[in-house]
């Protein structure tokens, strides 16, 4: 269980890492550009939510307050769902240390 944790952990870093700097690229400085920005950002990490339920039989929710539920690890976050896949992050490397 411990390596599934590791390998979802280190999916779900990946993940993320890439959508900002392969996807999405750097925060405009041009206001105009900022809401294509922010769309292309939700939908790659829709993206890969998908992928972490297909892959993960992860449990993840995006309403008011995003839940992520995988691996046997819990998290949330109302600033939406790429705070709760890092915070499930946090969590899960919490888990790992026997803290959580």
């Amino acid at each position: 269980m411990m390596a599934d944790l590791r390998e979802a952990i280190a999916r779900v870093t990946a993940g993320l890492a890439g959508i900002d700097a392969e996807v999405v690229g750097p925060f405009p400085t041009d206001w105009r550009q900022i809401s294509d920005w922010q769309q292309r950002r939700r939908e790659s990490v829709e993206q890969l939510a998908e992928l972490l339920r297909a892959e993960y039989a992860a449990r993840i929710t995006d309403r008011c307050t995003c839940a992520v539920t995988m691996a046997g690890v819990r998290s949330t976050c109302t600033g939406g769902l790429a705070g709760a896949l890092n915070n499930w992050c946090r969590a899960a490397e919490r888990k790992l240390e026997g803290g959580a």
